[in-house]
């Protein structure tokens, strides 16, 4: 027995979170320090981020993360997580969503706390990102 196809399920999931959902911007924070001899200060990562990604997300709330298996996780301490949203693995080809460490949602920033990833075998289906307001993080 081949391998099962799961494109039809990947395009599905953009279709219906694109449907219902609204255009974010995903952040990832440059990780170098900014002085290589003072590391201990770390990088200055809202300067310039390292990477980002537009993509369309879907708002939730966290009830419905109980429903989602845990397969990779950023952080294991998920207390003060707000929300949960939603982006289908196939809206940002060629990236890597997990690595992404905030969202800019129109002018509020959201800092990614957890997440989880929906993949029935090797295929990514979408990543639900457990997020809190960046105030009410730092």
């Amino acid at each position: 027995m081949g391998a099962f196809d799961y494109a039809e399920f990947q395009a599905l999931a953009k279709e219906l979170i694109e449907e219902t959902g609204r255009t974010v911007t995903l952040r990832r924070h440059n990780r170098t320090p900014v002085d290589a001899s003072k590391p201990w200060r770390g990088s200055n990562p809202r300067e310039t981020p390292a990477d980002t990604a537009t993509v369309v997300a879907l708002f939730t709330d966290t009830i419905s993360s109980r429903y989602l298996s845990s397969t990779v996780q950023r952080e294991g301490n998920e207390e003060g997580v707000q929300e949960l949203m939603l982006v289908a693995t196939s809206s940002a080809p060629g990236k890597t969503l997990e690595d992404f460490d905030e969202c800019l949602d129109g002018t509020e920033l959201l800092h990614i706390k957890a997440l989880n990833i929906l993949r029935p075998g090797d295929e990514q289906i979408f990543v639900a990102f457990k997020i809190v307001k960046r105030e009410l993080f730092e």
